[in-house]
Formats: structure tokens, sequence, C-alpha cells
């Protein structure tokens, strides 16, 4: 299902949690019916918030499902895409096969340190993610990281459509004080050190 929005941010007073994956595509409307793939976030217009938010050492909160994201894709819906979302897509050579994908870049978007610190915890999870499904948790959390305790990234074992109020909690597990915080209230929570 397309739906259009701003791309995968949402501002939490002022932590900002980017969902990384295929809510970083950003569609629009283009009929009734149909949708057309516009741009991939940040955009150009995105970059300088993005900045002056990491600048600013204000608390980012990165969460994804898995580090290989590939989004099926239309060639008419890619009518009006911009340069770097084209980059990302590749369309079969067969005559009437206009079914294409779009591959996303796994955090491209964050510095090279901070990238390569999500790489690691992505496949520091596998580990914990490769037990019976049964007993996998929900929410993986990436302990802090006293270098940068601004950035935190976070995990979901499952797909899971996380509301404001969802979200509100998992900042506030995330970057409030890790001896008082209670974590009672999310069970389906576990954190986990890479090295």
């Amino acid at each position: 299902m397309r739906t259009t929005g701003e791309g995968p941010v949402q501002r939490l007073g002022n932590v900002l949690a980017v969902r990384e994956g295929s809510e970083r595509v950003i569609w629009r409307r283009a009929g009734t019916h149909s949708w057309r793939a516009e741009s991939l976030w940040p955009r150009p217009e995105d970059e300088a918030d993005l900045g002056a938010h990491m600048a600013r050492r204000d608390p980012l909160l990165v969460i994804f499902e898995r580090r290989h994201t590939v989004v099926p894709v239309l060639a008419e819906e890619m009518l009006l895409a911009r340069p770097a979302l084209r980059a990302c897509t590749e369309f079969s050579d067969a005559p009437g096969d206009d079914l294409g994908e779009i591959t996303l870049p796994f955090l491209d978007w964050l510095p090279s340190d901070l990238r390569e610190r999500g790489i690691r915890f992505a496949a520091g999870t596998e580990r914990v993610l490769s037990g019976p499904s049964r007993l996998r948790p929900r929410v993986l959390l990436e302990s802090r990281d006293e270098t940068v305790p601004h950035v935190r990234f976070v995990r979901l074992a499952v797909p899971l459509a996380l509301s404001a109020s969802d979200l509100a909690a998992l900042a506030d597990k995330a970057f409030g004080d890790e001896e008082e915080a209670d974590h009672s209230s999310c069970p389906y929570l576990h954190r986990v050190t890479v090295s």
C-alpha cells in the first residue's frame, strides 16, 4: 500500500525518530488510483534540518526492521522520480516487463562512523534473532554508546506499526536515565551490546 507523507521522520519533542527502510521512499498521489515515487529521504531540503539536529547533538532514534530493503515499483510510478531515487532502481530488460525494484542503501544518510555503528548493531542482532520465533524479542535496542550517546539504533524483529505513544515510550527508554528507567512497561524490549 502506498501512503503519502514527508518521509520516515517523526519529531517527539527534541527527539528525531527516523524509520530506515521502505518508509524512506516518498510517494505522491498522481490520481485517484495511482502513485508516483518522488524521492528518497533525506531530500536536499531535508539535509539542512537533519544536519542542524545532529550538530546540536539532539537525540536521534534510528529504527529499522532489516538491513536489505527492496521496494517493488512499476515503471509508470517512477516517471517523476528524482535522480537519487532513480539511481537505486533497476528494471528488467525483458520486453513488456515494467516491474522494477528500488534497493535502498542502508543508513547512507548518516555520517560514516554512525553508519558503521548501525551496521555492526544490525549484524549483532542477527544472533539474537536466530533463536526460536516464540523466544525472540520484538524490539532490540542498542546499548548506549558513550562516545555518541545521543544516537541510538532500534531493530524491530517483526513488522510493527508504532503509534506516536509507542515511539514516545521507545524514545524514553532509549534516551532516559538507564539506571532509573522502569523497563517493566516494555517487556518486548531487549538491549543488545555490540562491540
